[in-house]
């Protein structure tokens, strides 16, 4: 058997150092260049609401004509994003999360996400699948969340898992319910005692000009029993003019009494109409009450599935980089074929 012929290649060190060299400068800049996202986003701390905190607009309306006497009422602004005293230590909390699974089956993943969701008795706002990539948007209630984070995370390996979970105090804008509800409940009181001393003015008022009424017409029921029983024509004709003057008066007495029920009237449906635009604020104020205890009783959330490649899996399982590991098998087997002679051996000048 004839053997195989020693092939000796002669490299030069100067050369060799010189690769290496390119080499790992090529390393360093490439994890440099992996890193620098991760760093400058560690630095910035952007982060952005999924949730978000919507304003409230409670509609406080006014009546559309007023009396003279009663004054509309407007409702003020409240908070916006006025500093929170440092004695109020309350929380109210809302959590927002987000995962991202990598795998090689997208649709089940998806499905025993979407599975989970609604086996913590939560909802699915948003889902999307396909063999690349899946997507979900949800919301769990609070008290289960821990359940079902414990549950997303045993869909894959925690290597190919990540989390991201985070939670704002919506302290400023419980505050700003409280207030409005305090303001408008002033605001009926006021309101109401304003009709109670209306009233009271009203019925006075009407009290005096019936006494006065009654007075007037006394008078003429008298001064024209004495126009009856009188003959002499020089006291007729003063007796007729006091009577002239008593009707005159009396006229003018009964429209005093015919506005004052008008401006009562008035005043009072005014009155009627602030504090029914009252109440329906206060149901207002206490729905967005009800909708802001949802709200921080609640997780919203999305979930990212990604299809991962078996090469990606090396890398993320790997504790060493595979072009790495694949450079050094090929050297070894190298060594071993140039030792049989099967491929040049490299020899350093």
């Amino acid at each position: 058997m004839a053997q195989n012929e020693r092939r000796i290649v002669k490299i030069s060190r100067r050369k060799v150092k010189l690769v290496i060299a390119t080499i790992v400068i090529a390393l360093i800049a490439w994890v440099g260049i992996s890193l620098f996202p991760r760093f400058l986003s560690s630095r910035t701390g952007v982060y952005s609401n999924p949730s978000g905190t919507g304003t409230m607009d409670i509609n406080i309306g006014n009546p559309e004509s007023a009396g003279k006497s009663i004054t509309s009422i407007k409702m003020p602004s409240f908070r916006n994003n006025e500093q929170v005293s440092i004695n109020d230590t309350r929380e109210f909390l809302k959590t927002n999360y987000s995962a991202t699974i990598k795998t090689r089956d997208v649709q089940n993943v998806v499905s025993s996400a979407k599975n989970i969701v609604k086996g913590n008795d939560g909802r699915i706002d948003n889902l999307s699948s396909s063999e690349k990539s899946g997507y979900l948007t949800f919301v769990v209630p609070k008290s289960k969340f821990e359940t079902f984070r414990e549950e997303i995370e045993g869909l894959t390996h925690k290597k190919l898992f990540s989390e991201t979970s985070s939670s704002q105090n919506l302290l400023n804008e419980k505050i700003s319910i409280e207030e409005q509800t305090s303001y408008i409940n002033t605001t009926l009181e006021s309101l109401k005692q304003q009709k109670e001393s209306l009233l009271s003015s009203h019925t006075q008022t009407v009290s005096s000009i019936n006494r006065e009424l009654a007075l007037v017409r006394a008078e003429l029921k008298t001064l024209r029993t004495t126009i009856s029983e009188t003959e002499d024509q020089s006291t007729l004709d003063s007796l007729r003019s006091q009577e002239s003057s008593l009707v005159a008066r009396e006229s003018r007495v009964k429209q005093n009494l015919t506005t004052e029920n008008s401006s009562y009237s008035s005043l009072n449906t005014n009155l009627d109409n602030q504090i029914k635009n009252q109440n329906t604020s206060l149901a207002n104020v206490e729905k967005q009450d009800v909708k802001f205890t949802q709200n921080i009783e609640t997780v919203s959330g999305n979930i990212n599935v990604n299809w991962i490649s078996i090469w990606q899996m090396i890398k993320a399982f790997s504790p060493i980089h595979p072009s790495i590991i694949i450079t050094v098998l090929v050297l070894i087997v190298w060594s071993v074929l140039s030792r049989l002679g099967y491929v040049p051996k490299f020899i350093l000048e």
